[in-house]
């Protein structure tokens, strides 16, 4: 199995503060970002025109794949409803 490479967008990296009251949304979002090494595409993503969007507990990860390299571009918290 082919191990890509990960990397977190500047935006993403940069708002740190939106999981100060949620440490396990927090632990979602890195191990669903940490799983895309090994699948990409995991079942229950969903492609939307250059990106994937990925359901990580309360929030939603988007990704953009390019040959072997991952990049997590944004989360957002899914809204309650």
């Amino acid at each position: 199995m082919t191990r890509r490479r990960v990397t977190i967008a500047e935006a993403v990296a940069l708002s740190p503060s939106r999981y100060l009251n949620d440490p396990g949304g927090l632990a979602a979002v890195l191990d669903a970002i940490d799983a895309l090494a090994a699948d990409p595409r995991p079942a229950g993503s969903v492609h939307r025109g250059d990106y994937h969007r990925l359901r990580a507990g309360r929030y939603r990860v988007l990704s953009e794949i390019t040959g072997d390299l991952i990049t997590a571009t944004r989360v957002g918290r899914l809204r309650e409803g």
